[in-house]
């Protein structure tokens, strides 16, 4: 099992951790397509603990996975406070307008890219974006990223939103093997990990951080703003 579990929402820095501790054991989305579609069924009930719970036990078989960050860890936090009581927790946390733009534009970048090669978005893609809102839709992220204003946008906005607030006031159960920080943070707070973790800093193994933003650029306009914050 992982000495390292990262519980964050997708573009909040689970990158940056596996970049910059790859060489103590951190790896990035591990088996991501199969059990991105596992967790999202379970995070919108249509499974249960006793049906994912094995799954989870079976993907942390991976002696080599030292430090586990996968961005779809927060789908299934309860079952890891249940199942890895004494784990050690990084919770990465980001501010609403700056997750929410670096979030759609992810998605966007691959909705793009998908159109390009003129194939469907996959399957387990789609199902992922289920979790965030039921009204979840490619086109409705493409219209996002043009700037329109239509009852798809507003509710997606609000949605994913309501999903960033959620988040914001989780807690694991024991805050004795948890560790806090903001995605803005992390450059600066690499010692307080590498003390949290309890391992040997060597700075020749610990990887620079780098922004891996698929798009740059802010699509979060005024009015998208005040719908995010309208909750």
């Amino acid at each position: 099992m992982p000495e390292l579990i990262v519980i964050s929402l997708p573009r909040s820095g689970t990158t940056s951790i596996a970049e910059i501790f790859r060489k103590y054991g951190a790896i990035n989305e591990y088996k991501e397509q199969e059990y991105v579609s596992l967790y999202s069924k379970y995070k919108k009930g249509f499974i249960n603990a006793s049906q994912v719970d094995p799954f989870i036990l079976k993907r942390y078989l991976n002696d080599e996975l030292i430090v586990d960050a996968a961005s779809f860890n927060f789908m299934i936090t309860d079952r890891l406070n249940s199942l890895y009581p004494n784990t050690k927790y990084l919770i990465l946390r980001r501010e609403l307008e700056s997750w929410a733009n670096s979030f759609i534009k992810m998605l966007y970048y691959y909705s793009n890219k998908f159109k390009q090669k003129h194939v469907n978005m996959p399957e387990w893609m789609t199902e992922y974006g289920y979790v965030y809102s039921p009204v979840f839709n490619w086109q409705t992220i493409d219209d996002i990223y043009e700037q329109k204003i239509n009852q798809n946008v507003v509710c997606l906005l609000k949605d994913l939103a309501s999903i960033w607030h959620e988040f914001s006031t989780f807690k694991m159960n024991s805050s004795n093997h948890v560790l806090e920080l903001e995605t803005h943070s992390l450059s600066s707070n690499i010692g307080k990990i590498v003390e949290f973790l309890e391992i040997n800093y060597d700075t020749s193994l610990v990887q620079t951080h780098h922004n891996k933003a698929k798009l740059s650029g802010n699509i979060i306009n005024q009015n998208y703003k005040e719908i995010l914050y309208s909750l």
